[in-house]
């Protein structure tokens, strides 16, 4: 088996520099394993979901192994898209949520007050409903291995 065929979306309305910086800041060895990167823009008012639902779609549809959803803002740690990518590639899952620091652990990456008190309360409200144990369940940044994508859509 030769090395994954992976896609990486950008999603976010942010300007071209803060999605630029965002994408440079994935690691150089990293860099090279990526098949293609895509800028997702809210065309229409498809929101998140829709933005996901069009990039899965498209990775299926052009038959990528690995679909790298990467919200543009820079509050998520491209630098760690290797090790992400290593759980997936490895057979360990199909899906893996990265998740963003709530506290200053990377100057200038804090989620904002307002976000991070509205972070806390869905996050609670979800494991309550749920019964899961999952720090930042509305992450933008994740990685899934498209034979599940294409699992879920047949099922559909």
């Amino acid at each position: 088996m030769g090395p994954s065929r992976i896609a990486i979306f950008v999603a976010g309305d942010h300007d071209d520099a803060t999605i630029a910086r965002t994408v440079a800041r994935i690691l150089p060895d990293v860099r090279e394993r990526i098949g293609a990167v895509y800028r997702c823009r809210d065309v229409g008012g498809l929101g998140d979901g829709g933005r996901h639902k069009l990039a899965f779609d498209y990775a299926i549809h052009n038959d990528y192994d690995i679909l790298v959803i990467l919200h543009g803002d820079g509050h998520y740690a491209p630098e760690s898209l290797g090790v992400l990518l290593d759980r997936v590639e490895g057979e360990h899952a199909d899906v893996v949520i990265g998740a963003r620091p709530l506290t200053q652990e990377i100057p200038g990456r804090l989620m904002p007050g307002y976000k991070a008190v509205g972070h806390r309360l869905l996050t609670g409200f979800q494991h309550r409903l749920t019964g899961l144990q999952v720090s930042d369940p509305q992450s933008g940044y994740r990685i899934y291995r498209c034979r599940a994508l294409r699992a879920v859509r047949d099922r559909e």
